[in-house]
């Protein structure tokens, strides 16, 4: 279903609601507007880093800003190096501490992004109480240079922190890949993904950090099953009886390496806009923006 047409069928049942009883029509309006406004406040429109998205009815798909829905609940400090991103004081998205003053994020989340507020370190959003949380504010980005916004082509973008933050029990760095992992396809590893937002399809609001392991990546030929072609800088996991909706583009895909340490190799991008759970979902490919993230943040690339 088109954008429009979607927040238009809300508003009508919206609008119809007020036609039953008082009890009906106040259980309806608030869960309606409530997925509305988060449709409405999402990031953009997603067409999935691909050339073409066909459904099974030749419809074009799309998506606003995907989120984990469902999964465990995190620990506090379990995913150290997770921040969530408010972009202009209207829309949501996370991202990964990588350096002391960096955040990598994806680019639909910095795109016509004026200000970024950045809560490090947290675990409820609701708790201001959290010891060692840091709320910082920036305006500072690097967008990549070609980012499409109409296909969400090179979805990736940082954020520069106005300081540089030190590492504690609930803040830390996440690994990217080595240089040496370019030529890898990770098919076949089981990954992590995980954030803040909504927790089931009706739009249930989350404000705890979850995550949700066991996510199998595939290979762009079966990802594309789903969603036509594929660009190569897009990395895909299976379908997952627990996926995600709408509010945490940006967020990390994550795998355990030998040594017991996460690295992150893929950004949060894509995901089917019939449900929150049950088909592949598509993240910007870490692995082949290496040299660009280096050469924006300094940051030294293992080889």
């Amino acid at each position: 279903m088109h954008f429009t047409s979607l927040l238009l069928a809300f508003l009508v049942t919206v609008q119809d609601a007020k036609m039953e009883s008082p009890a009906i029509q106040k259980t309806t309006y608030l869960k309606l507007s409530k997925v509305y406004q988060r449709l409405k406040s999402g990031p953009g429109l997603i067409f999935p880093g691909i050339k073409s998205a066909p459904d099974t009815n030749g419809m074009i798909l799309m998506n606003i800003g995907p989120h984990i829905s469902g999964g465990t609940e995190a620990q506090r400090g379990q995913w150290p190096w997770m921040v969530k991103i408010v972009m202009d004081q209207t829309a949501n998205c996370g991202g990964t501490l990588i350096m002391p003053d960096w955040v990598l994020t994806a680019g639909q989340c910095a795109y016509k992004v004026v200000t970024f507020e950045l809560y490090i370190g947290a675990q409820n959003l609701n708790n201001a109480e959290e010891s060692g949380r840091l709320v910082l504010k920036s305006k500072t980005k690097k967008l990549r240079i070609n980012y499409n916004d109409e296909i969400r082509a090179n979805d990736i973008a940082l954020i520069k922190l106005p300081k540089k933050v030190e590492s504690s029990a609930v803040i830390n760095f996440i690994r990217l890949p080595r240089r040496s992992d370019i030529k890898k396809d990770f098919v076949g590893i089981s990954a992590t993904i995980s954030g803040w937002g909504w927790i089931s399809d009706d739009g249930e609001e989350n404000n705890n950090l979850h995550y949700q392991p066991e996510n199998v990546v595939i290979s762009n030929d079966d990802c594309s099953k789903n969603y036509g072609n594929i660009f190569p800088s897009v990395i895909c996991v299976e379908a997952n009886k627990t996926s995600m909706c709408n509010a945490d583009a940006g967020g990390p895909l994550l795998y355990q390496e030998a040594d017991k340490k996460w690295t992150q190799i893929g950004i949060l991008s894509f995901g089917r806009n019939e449900s929150c759970q049950g088909y592949p979902l598509g993240f910007t490919r870490v692995t082949h923006f290496l040299s660009w993230i280096s050469t924006q943040t300094g940051l030294k690339i293992e080889s």
